[in-house]
Order: structure tokens, then sequence, then C-alpha cells
């Protein structure tokens, strides 16, 4: 509990240049009378529950749903499911659990609009421990450059899987040629499909993003039941289920998971631009579901139809006379 006279001597501070860039405005138990959406007058264009959740559908959806087929084939059917439903309820209690948090740091502050590095330095500033608040603008800059690696790093996996894919569409079997032939020719589809991709990061708009949004949202739909049609033409045993293959395959298997359900990064950007950001856990149970789903079904029949030599994506194993 915190003592009155603390709070009080706390929330006079002044906000120099140098000195902290957020104060403590209120105590936590009054930070909910806070309206942080009725201070957010500079958003014109907000998106709904259904554009949020596609938002976060289609970020969760990325390139990882075209690869998780190959961690299923790593550790079996049953361990994987099970695994895919266990990270599946962790990434929406931790992404739920960020948003309730910032949430309440909006009232505390009396900001109405945080982003990760924002977020993380009001909590090391407003914490109880001294300590922790000499090292507020450091937490900040280390969160800044892990969120800029990371996503750099997804992005790339994503550009490369594009770059594969087109090739495999204009010059037909991949595996045909040498290695050395193939990665020369990659490097020419990987510059090609640079263009488009920074020309789509200039929209910073979420809501001039929703009809790209939900064309691919379709067309992963349409590519999963393409794969569904594949993998059930493959005799099934209950052995497929049951067998267990390793410890080593089930590390690898729970890394493409959490990979193929991360969705965090993303999730105070779609917040922060939502018509009714008290909503958002209607927007995380959604698109969990949804994508939950659509990653068990790549994963169970992906690995009946291809499990011999998986390979990411899962387009290029699609039979060449069908």
């Amino acid at each position: 509990m915190i003592d009155k006279e603390m709070f009080e001597e706390s929330s006079t501070k002044v906000i120099s240049t140098d000195g902290p860039r957020f104060k403590q405005r209120c105590s936590p138990q009054k930070a909910h009378e806070y309206d942080f959406l009725a201070a957010r007058p500079h958003l014109e264009h907000t998106n709904s529950i259904c554009e949020s959740s596609a938002h976060m559908v289609k970020v969760i959806l990325g390139a990882g749903v075209y690869g998780v087929h190959v961690g299923f084939t790593k550790t079996g059917v049953l361990s994987g499911g099970i695994i895919m439903l266990i990270m599946g309820i962790l990434s929406a209690l931790a992404m739920w659990s960020l948003v309730h948090s910032a949430q309440s740091m909006y009232g505390r502050i009396h900001v109405p609009v945080l982003t990760y590095p924002d977020l993380f330095e009001a909590a090391m500033l407003l914490s109880p421990y001294p300590r922790a608040k000499k090292y507020a603008r450091c937490c900040r800059y280390i969160v800044e450059v892990t969120l800029m690696l990371y996503l750099i790093s997804c992005c790339g996996v994503l550009h490369i899987f594009l770059a594969r894919n087109c090739k495999q569409l204009l010059e037909g079997n991949p595996y045909r040629d040498s290695a050395v032939i193939y990665a020369q020719s990659m490097k020419k589809y990987v510059i090609v499909v640079m263009i488009p991709l920074l020309l789509g990061a200039m929209i910073t708009n979420l809501k001039n993003l929703t009809p790209f949004v939900t064309t691919n949202i379709a067309y992963i739909v349409l590519a999963t039941g393409v794969i569904v049609y594949f993998g059930s033409k493959n005799p099934i045993t209950a052995d497929d289920f049951t067998k267990f293959r390793s410890f080593g395959g089930l590390c690898q298997c729970l890394g493409m998971c959490v990979y193929s359900l991360e969705g965090i990064t993303v999730a105070l950007g779609i917040e922060n631009h939502m018509t009714e950001p008290k909503k958002f856990p209607y927007v995380v149970l959604g698109s969990y579901i949804f994508a939950t789903t659509v990653l068990l079904t790549v994963g169970i029949f992906g690995y009946f139809g291809f499990r011999v030599k998986p390979v990411a994506p899962i387009f290029v194993q699609f039979p060449w006379t069908q």
C-alpha cells in the first residue's frame, strides 16, 4: 500500500528535459478513473473490434504458419498439438496482461498513448525500488534495440519465404538446380520482392491496411484448405497421433510454436488505434482462437501430407502433377 505522504511528494515532482520523462499523477487504485480514450483526439481513423482482430490474426499468422508442420514432424502430432494449445493460451494471456498493465499506466501518469519503450521506462520510474529508477533510460534503449532486432529478423524470414515462392512459381521445381545456382537465383528474387515490401512498410495507418489484411486472411484460409486436401489423401493411423519422436524434436517444435504464435510486439500499436480499446480482450480471444485453429490444422495435415522430408514453406512441397 502506498504511503500518502510519499505519494504526494512524488506527484509534485516537475518533469525537466534532464529528469524523468514520466511522473505519477495518481495512485494505482485511482488509475481507472482516467479516461485515456477521451485524451486521444489525434486519432481520426480508428479500428473496430473486427478490424483490430483481423490485424492481430495477420500478425500471428505470418511466415510461421507455413513452416509449423516441420515442428510437428520433429516431435509427433499429439505432442505438437498439445504444445501448440499451451503456447496459444500463454501467448494470449501474456498479451492481455501487457495491454492491461499499459492501460493502468495510462491512468497513473495521465498519458493516453504509450509505446513499448515508454511503458518500460514509466514502469521503472514508478518502481518502489530507488535503484531501478536510475536504469529507466537504459532499459528503454534495451527495449528499442531488442524490438528492432526481433522485427528485422521476423520480417527477414517472411522475405525469404516470399522470394522462394516467387522463384517456384516462375521457374518450376526449385530442387532441380544445384545449391550454387539456386543461391544465385534466389538473390535476384530477394531484391525484387524487397521493393513492394518497402512500399507496404510506408503505410503507417492501420485503417489503410485493412483491405490488404482481409485479402491476406482469405488467402491463408484458402491455402489451409489446400493443405488439408493434400494431407487427407495419405493414410492416417492411430500410431501417427500417439508416436513421440525425441526430446530434441520437442524443443524444436516448441520454438516453432512460439515463433508462429507471437503477436505481442504489435499489441500496443493495435490497442492504440482501436475505437474501443477497453475491449481489447475480445480481440485477443477471437484472434488467438482463429490463429491457433489454423496453425493446428496446418501442422496436423502438413504432417500427414509431407512428413517424409518436410520443408518450409510448405507450398514448395506441393505435387507438380496435381
